[in-house]
């Protein structure tokens, strides 16, 4: 597994462990099993705030932020982060190399091992150009102290195929939530998951131009000269029913029908809290239609 942990400097540091569960307590992990990774920015300085978010084939995929807060949790910000392939063999980063010119910044929070030994990794992709307006979603959020910098990867939500070897990336394909690049101020792919027939789930969080917050699960096709379909399918999560109030704010991994996610609960009592979901959904009709993707 990966994830991340905070030193006593007050440094996000990511980490990788390889063992059984029950061998992975607090200061008693065996140091070959569990290694931190802090990586490495531009200017060949350390990363402040490091995130490793995925784990297959062998390799991972994270971020290197310069700006803390809810942004630098999982996104990139700032002019010296990026995106990377991480190998836990040599506990080192190949930083990803994008061909499109219209994005500058980029995420990757998912990694797939193809059977034919090539690596799927999903994320997100941005500019400036892309947030310059924002109007009253930005507003929306800047009211749960969720603030949003210019230069944050909140655009589009991306696919590709990458070279863990060098890092280089093909197939770059970037979308919208509902294939609407005029109503929106983010869509986001949080994983990866492929179902066969040239189908891949990718996990979403995307945000409306209206204030409007979507999760859910995005189906895109692979074509046969092995682009990805130009539009995708989107399977929206409902949110949760009377009785059990709250605000559905990241659909994080999905694996065939399941999925799990963060709940943001609304109490009368101790106002908004944070937890988990997990949950199972119907893809079959979604995986059907997908195989009509171009």
């Amino acid at each position: 597994m990966v994830g991340t942990w905070t030193n006593s400097s007050a440094n996000i540091i990511g980490f990788y462990y390889e063992g059984s569960l029950n061998q992975l307590k607090f200061g008693s992990s065996n140091p070959k099993q569990f290694k931190s990774f802090q990586a490495i920015t531009s200017d060949q300085l350390l990363a402040k705030y490091t995130y490793l978010h995925s784990l297959d084939g062998g390799y991972a995929v994270g971020n290197f932020s310069t700006v803390p807060g809810y942004v630098g949790w999982f996104l990139n910000s700032g002019p010296n982060s990026g995106s990377y392939i991480y190998d836990p063999k040599s506990n080192s980063q190949t930083n990803a190399v994008y061909k499109d010119p219209n994005y500058t910044y980029h995420s990757l929070f998912g990694i797939w091992l193809n059977n034919n030994n090539s690596y799927t990794v999903a994320g997100g992709g941005s500019n400036a150009a892309l947030l310059a307006d924002s109007g009253l979603a930005l507003k929306k959020l800047s009211g749960l102290g969720l603030g949003l910098p210019q230069d944050a990867v909140f655009g589009k939500g991306m696919l590709a195929d990458i070279d863990p070897l060098t890092g280089k990336v093909e197939n770059e394909k970037y979308y919208n939530y509902q294939n609407d690049p005029g109503n929106q101020v983010f869509t986001h792919f949080q994983g990866i998951y492929y179902a066969g027939d040239g189908v891949y789930e990718v996990p979403f969080d995307a945000l409306t131009s209206t204030g409007e917050f979507s999760i859910g699960i995005a189906y895109v096709k692979r074509q046969e000269n092995g682009a990805f379909s130009d539009k995708a399918l989107w399977q929206t999560f409902q949110a949760p029913q009377a009785g059990l109030p709250g605000y559905l704010i990241s659909n994080d991994s999905v694996a065939g029908a399941g999925s799990v996610g963060a709940l943001l609960n609304a109490s009368t009592t101790n106002g908004l809290s944070l937890t988990t979901f997990a949950s199972t959904s119907d893809t079959q009709a979604y995986l059907f239609a997908a195989q009509y993707l171009h």
